[in-house]
């Protein structure tokens, strides 16, 4: 049958049904009526149908949006594969899969994104997806992704569900899956080895915490089928999943894609357009239902569904839902599946007393004996406090004789005496060194040369003296591609290819599939032409300018002091421009800083901890200090903690209480009350406040005990702050201006910044 055909066939039935595009939210949302998971002969549905079809069905029975999601594995295969192929009169057919388009059969990914677009109009949303097939683990429907992923290929079919996840992590710039969204699909139905078996059901809803933001939702509906008791489940593990109402269609030719008989999912979205599909999925705006015309609300203290609110425990949460049927009931549901509340008809108002047992809410509606609608839940955590960890002081940045650039006589096989002024020492002694000036971890950052495996880059964690004397080693190299990077976290040499921006961000994901955190290192090298300009990227250290993203910016390396721009300047200071510039970009890089010590040092401005990286850790461990500097925990100070560091501090107020419980590294509501302290303050200082590239506050006066208040700024954006010591003028004039002039780099504001912290995002 084809989409001609089709229209004419359900165009009765489309027009007896009322309008779906009325909103029974609270604006500005629209209630989107729309069918997920659909098959044609582009995968194994019958043979002769095309994404065409499904698109063309879905419009004519009047749905705002729909998705296909053909399986991955045929997507490279130009044939059919379906049980019709096995009829003869139907095998015929299933050679080429698109019959009016063969050459279609030999792109079908690309085709499918065509038809989605030729369908979509001012009423109607097709969008493309595709369905990762596991049938030991589960299947696992993408959308919205420029590419697709195969698990009869990738050793998800199998071996592991790590292949998805590290797929779905990378960049979509280099193959990669960040750009999707995934709902794990009719769950309990793919267990060749039976439920169970420890693989079925994605090791039984294993969390993968740097999955969860785009694993946006589970099936509660497919087909004819429903499954509650896996959605408690997977919400249980730690999971943030909506409500889908799917239909999985397309395999017989009797199926009616987008048709009555079938669940739908209700989306919650400002427009029509598929980016505001995208963010509503994103938000968890959705539920499922098992008739099309079911509607349900659900709010939890005022909050919709898909919200993560923050409650003291005993707090008062009242929840209100309904639906528009009248002989319906409503059950609140809750963590473990604990019913905590059923309402005498179709509206429930009840009062609950916020719990840390009880993590999670949501409606699910019963009709006849039979749940026939889920909404998405919203989300309690306790109210936030202060965050629970320590600080924990050290340096990202550290040499031993195992790089190129560090000499050790007498028996030194890669560093000659020419370089003797790089009188370095062993993994131990660096270590020996990081416990005298009171570190709490050290990274010994080695270079590599030519990316082998057990090359220089990753000699050092092997050494018997890595992570001696009370100091956490944390493993690492410095890999020297167009401008270095920081490999934090790697045991080994992950290899960057040709050192393009494609290759490197590949191995970025990889480094960050394994737990690591990737570093731009001293981005503005040599530059000296403060103020630097976002759009100057051309004049830095590192080459790939915004193509590749890193997790953190080292914004100060070596103990050359940072100065405020104009007329003096370091590259220290066009690194942290640089850094502001990934900030605006909404991007949420941590600031660090290191030393980038290849020498053992004999004094106290050289020398491991010059500068130190403060994260606030908490656990003390290389995993601790990794997940700090993931998060964005960061401050940075001049001095190693022996000799009195300042240890700047930003917080802020993000619920009004008047307790400071957030800090760098989270998210705020813009004009939210902040403030700046320094731990270990001997002397006074002056803050400095930077928000959205504009400074806020301009050396405000800060005395030991003290601190600085202000608001952040009423946009979305990002707030840091800076700590300067005094300027001292008159020593200036005595000691440097009659000599060499005021305008000097040299002179003026020499030791200007002792400190500096990561940010606190607006959002």
């Amino acid at each position: 049958m084809k989409a001609g055909r089709l229209l004419i066939a359900v165009s009765v039935v489309a027009s007896a049904l009322a309008p779906l595009g009325s909103s029974t939210a609270d604006p500005p949302y629209l209630s989107l009526v729309g069918a997920l998971h659909e098959h044609s002969g582009y995968s194994d549905g019958w043979p002769g149908s095309t994404p065409a079809d499904y698109y063309a069905s879905g419009k004519a029975f009047g749905l705002d949006f729909l998705a296909g999601s053909e399986h991955s594995d045929n997507s490279q295969i130009p044939a059919v594969f379906s049980e019709y192929c096995l009829t003869p009169e139907d095998a015929a057919k299933c050679a080429i899969a698109d019959d009016d388009n063969p050459v279609n059969s030999f792109r079908k990914w690309d085709a499918t994104l065509d038809y989605a677009r030729a369908a979509t109009d001012a009423g109607f949303t097709g969008f493309r997806g595709f369905e990762w097939t596991s049938d030991v683990f589960g299947h696992i429907n993408v959308f919205f992704s420029a590419h697709d992923w195969n698990a009869k290929e990738d050793g998800g079919y199998g071996a592991t569900t790590k292949t998805f996840y590290t797929w779905f992590g990378l960049p979509h710039e280099v193959g990669g899956g960040d750009d999707g969204l995934a709902v794990f699909n009719h769950p309990g139905d793919k267990c060749l080895l039976g439920r169970t078996d420890a693989t079925c059901d994605w090791n039984h809803f294993e969390y993968v915490p740097e999955a969860d933001d785009r694993m946006v939702g589970i099936e509660l509906y497919n087909g004819h089928d429903t499954y509650g008791s896996y959605y408690v489940e997977a919400l249980d593990k730690g999971w943030h999943l909506g409500a889908v109402g799917a239909e999985d269609i397309g395999h017989s030719k009797s199926d009616d894609w987008g048709g009555p008989g079938w669940a739908k999912t209700v989306i919650l979205a400002t427009d029509r357009s598929e980016a505001a599909i995208r963010a509503a999925m994103l938000a968890r705006r959705f539920y499922a239902v098992r008739a099309r015309d079911i509607r349900l609300d659900f709010s939890v203290d005022g909050e919709g569904m898909g919200a993560r609110i923050a409650r003291a425990p005993g707090d008062s949460l009242p929840v209100h839902a309904s639906v528009n049927r009248s002989g319906a009931t409503i059950e609140l549901v809750t963590s473990g599946g604990t019913v905590v509340a059923t309402s005498v008809g179709p509206v429930l108002d009840a009062v609950v007393s916020a719990s840390a047992a009880q993590r999670y809410y949501f409606a699910r509606v019963i009709e006849g004996g039979k749940a026939v609608a889920f909404s998405s839940p919203v989300w309690v955590t306790q109210k936030a406090g202060p965050a629970v960890g320590e600080w924990l002081a050290g340096d990202l940045h550290v040499h031993t004789c195992y790089s190129h650039d560090a000499w050790c006589p007498p028996d030194d096989n890669n560093t000659g005496p020419d370089d003797f002024y790089t009188l370095s020492g062993s993994v131990e002694e660096r270590f020996i060194e990081a416990a005298a000036r009171g570190l709490d971890y050290l990274a010994i950052t080695d270079h590599h040369s030519d990316g082998n495996p057990g090359d220089s880059g990753a000699r050092s964690i092997e050494d018997p003296g890595f992570g001696t004397h009370g100091v956490i080693g944390v493993p690492g190299y410095e890999n020297s591609i167009h401008g270095h990077a920081q490999m934090l976290g790697a045991t080994h040499v992950i290899s960057a290819g040709d050192g393009g921006a494609t290759a490197v961000n590949l191995m970025a994901g990889l480094l960050r599939a394994k737990g690591g955190v990737f570093q731009a290192n001293h981005p503005a090298d040599g530059l000296r032409d403060a103020p630097f300009a976002c759009g100057d990227t051309g004049k830095l250290h590192w080459g790939y300018g915004y193509d590749v993203r890193p997790d953190t910016i080292e914004v100060w390396n070596i103990s050359q002091q940072l100065q405020p721009p104009v007329p003096a300047g370091t590259s220290n200071e066009d690194a942290a421009r640089f850094w502001e510039c990934w900030l605006d970009r909404g991007a949420h890089v941590g600031a660090t800083g290191g030393s980038d010590s290849h020498w053992l040092s004999t004094a106290a401005v050289q020398g491991p901890g010059n500068p130190t990286t403060w994260v606030f850790a908490r656990e003390r461990s290389a995993r601790g200090v990794l997940e700090a500097l993931r998060e964005g925990r960061t401050t940075v100070s001049m001095l190693p903690p022996v000799f009195g560091a300042p240890r700047l501090i930003l917080e802020a107020d993000a619920d009004g209480d008047g307790v400071f419980e957030s800090m760098v590294g989270d998210t705020v509501p813009p004009g939210t009350p902040m403030r700046v302290r320094v731990d270990n303050l001997p002397v006074g200082g002056l803050v400095d406040v930077r928000a959205n590239s504009a400074t806020i506050v301009n050396g405000a006066p800060l005395v030991p005990g003290g601190e600085v208040r202000f608001t952040a700024p009423a946009e979305a954006g990002w707030v840091r702050a800076i700590l300067r010591a005094p300027d001292a003028t008159d020593e200036r004039g005595v000691t440097c201006d009659g000599v060499v002039g005021q305008n000097t780099t040299y002179c003026r504001n020499r030791v200007a910044v002792t400190a500096l912290t990561s940010a606190i995002y607006l959002g």
